[in-house]
């Protein structure tokens, strides 16, 4: 009987040997999954935003693109709100990912409004 142990000195005893392998695929693809660059996709049917989450807001819905104050990881900064048109934000696109002229560049080719100045905090 061969040892494990010597023909794969990570392996543990009576453990398979393609478990190891298995579980830091697993992590670094979901690791790279949530570190990818953010994405803003506009479709006929759909705005998404995908920033290791995926956001989708249906294109009809919206209203105005709003810039406002949104809580990020370490408080509160600049965010792009997508509004629908009862004013409810549907979700924020951090302004560090995407500069002032692309966004207006996006709302001006989805014909909507784009309102506000980083000043007013959204909850």
């Amino acid at each position: 009987m061969i040892d494990l142990a010597v023909r794969f000195p990570i392996a543990l005893h009576g453990m398979n040997p393609f478990v190891l392998p298995s579980i830091c695929a697993a992590l670094g693809l979901g690791g790279w999954y949530m570190l990818r660059p953010p994405l803003v996709r506009v479709t006929a049917g759909h705005v998404t935003y995908r920033n290791g989450l995926l956001f989708r807001i249906k294109r009809p819905d919206l209203a105005s693109v709003y810039r406002g104050l949104g809580r990020e990881k370490y408080g509160w900064g600049p965010v792009y709100y997508l509004v629908t048109h009862d004013g409810t934000p549907h979700f924020g696109i951090s302004a560090e990912d995407f500069p002032d002229a692309e966004m207006t560049e996006l709302a001006n080719r989805l014909q909507v409004p784009i309102e506000g100045d980083f000043t007013a905090k959204v909850r």
